[in-house]
């Protein structure tokens, strides 16, 4: 239960000094007033000080952090119609634990494809990027637990900052407009940082465990960052669309062999300002392949079975170290289609090609 400044008593003496506003009674009853009001009021200014003095510096972390989104906030809800393509449908719950990914080790690939790639060993798909989210997600439900019970109230401060941009925006996209983006959700770095950082004291008595646990924490994020740098394909999708614009006829087909399944289609008809591209056919080989229950080639031929009139079939490809292209879809684009010419691009390869006669 809080704690109680106030009592009935002063509510009752400022009643009776409005009736007897002189100084013979005030001078009667000054002890009173000492006790029922003067004293009250000066704990209760004091404790607030000091409790905004705690606090403040997270309250103007995440003010300024708010005003600086507004103008990115206002700019993806004018922009929101052609964002459309970035949120897939159906994905209507907030997303509270993927964001937490997101703003933590999302940049790290999957360990089955770094064993794969670095050592030559084939592990179980499973490997995947939650083996360097599970220790985030344990020590943030630890921390929470921990400052839930010993610090309450600045839990609820922290918990509020990280949900409140996650929950507002999800509400937007939900009723406007989709705006749900990755950098949209900037503003719940402040508290995830505050909470890994400052809160790891909160862990355990022990320091020793405390500062393992916190060189851990930034061990694993400074190996996400190094993958963000040194890994993440920057792609020049703006130039492989203009490209594209200028070359691809209108009975061609666009065959977009990438590992992303949203974004891509949506980059090229971004940056496509003439429209040179919107009446041509696009194929993602990649939703091919994540929906077929068997044969991939023979579920890539069923797809591909109404463009075979296509005059010429341009492949787009995009692909990393760590998430190379399917064996199958290899083999399958090596049997069906004839290359003719390619363009390199950072990060993307533009393959023009026809398709073989039977």
């Amino acid at each position: 239960m809080g704690k109680a400044y106030f009592s009935s008593e002063l509510f009752q003496f400022l009643k009776q000094i409005k009736r007897n506003n002189r100084r013979p009674w005030f001078l009667k009853n000054r002890e009173r007033y000492e006790e029922a009001v003067r004293q009250p009021c000066l704990r209760f200014l004091t404790d607030f000080v000091f409790r905004m003095r705690e606090i403040s510096p997270w309250v103007i972390a995440n003010a300024v952090i708010g005003i600086l989104f507004v103008p990115w906030l206002v700019f993806m809800i004018r922009r929101a119609s052609d964002v459309r393509s970035w949120i897939p449908p159906g994905d209507t719950e907030p997303p509270f634990i993927s964001t937490l990914q997101l703003l933590t080790v999302s940049a790290i690939p999957p360990l089955s494809s770094v064993l794969q790639s670095r050592l030559g060993v084939v592990a179980p798909a499973g490997l995947g990027r939650w083996i360097w989210f599970v220790p985030i997600l344990t020590v943030t439900g630890w921390l929470v637990a921990r400052m839930a019970r010993l610090d309450p109230r600045v839990m609820r401060l922290l918990l509020l900052a990280y949900a409140l941009p996650i929950a507002l925006l999800s509400a937007v996209s939900a009723l406007v407009a989709p705006v749900l983006i990755p950098r949209v959700l900037l503003p719940a770095v402040v508290p995830v940082v505050v909470l890994l950082g400052s809160g790891v004291e909160y862990l355990s008595r022990r320091r020793v465990l405390n500062h393992a646990v916190l060189g851990g924490l930034t061990a694993l994020l400074l190996l996400a960052t190094l993958c963000f740098h040194k890994w993440a394909v920057k792609e020049e999708w703006r130039e492989a669309s203009r490209y594209l614009g200028q070359q691809v006829g209108r009975e061609d087909l666009v065959l977009l062999d990438v590992d992303g399944r949203w974004v891509p289609p949506y980059l090229l008809r971004r940056y496509d300002t003439e429209r040179r591209l919107a009446n041509n056919s696009m194929l993602m080989i990649g939703r091919v392949v994540a929906e077929c229950p068997g044969d991939v080639g023979a579920c890539l031929d069923r797809a591909f079975e109404p463009y075979r009139s296509s005059v010429v079939v341009w492949t787009v490809h995009s692909h990393t170290e760590f998430m190379p292209r399917h064996a199958d879809v290899e083999r399958w684009v090596v049997g069906r289609l004839e290359p003719l010419d390619t363009r390199e691009f950072e990060g993307i390869q533009v393959d023009k090609a026809r398709i073989k006669r039977e």
